[in-house]
């Protein structure tokens, strides 16, 4: 019997930082234009192991295959340019819909839909679900306003 295992180990850190100016439309909307930064670092670790086995699943050593692809590293740093809109649901509760452009390789536009939960005026909780299209992300994090 042939066994093969599939190693794919991925390391993926982002950091964003943006800077804009809310326009405040009426009590219950909100609009907004933001300049960011946003830093990006992959690695990826890949590794290919193939071995053979007897027909009680002892490994026969003579014919085993490690093929170790190495890792592969990414970064980039590039300014970002933002829309948001935001519709206030209840005192505590906003909707937010953020609309990104980031020129990292190819052009880049991303949607996100936020659901955000005030618990006091200066820290909120998150959930948001992120597409570009080629794929999909979802998070949750904790917001400090000043």
């Amino acid at each position: 019997m042939n066994y093969t295992v599939f190693d794919y180990d991925i390391e993926f850190t982002q950091i964003q930082i943006s800077i804009g100016y809310i326009f405040s439309i009426n009590d219950s909307y909100k609009m907004a234009f933001a300049v960011g930064y946003v830093d990006l670092d992959l690695e990826q670790d890949t590794q290919l192991s193939s071995y053979w086995a007897d027909n009680i699943g002892n490994v026969l050593p003579e014919d085993n295959n490690n093929f170790n692809f190495g890792k592969d590293n990414y970064g980039a740093n590039e300014v970002m340019l933002s829309f948001i809109s935001s519709f206030k649901l209840t005192n505590k509760i906003n909707l937010d819909v953020r609309l990104d452009y980031v020129d990292i390789n190819e052009s880049s536009t991303s949607l996100t839909g936020e659901l955000n939960y005030k618990f006091s005026p200066l820290f909120s909780v998150f959930a948001d679900l992120f597409s570009t299209g080629d794929e999909d992300q979802y998070g949750l994090g904790v917001r400090y306003y000043f």
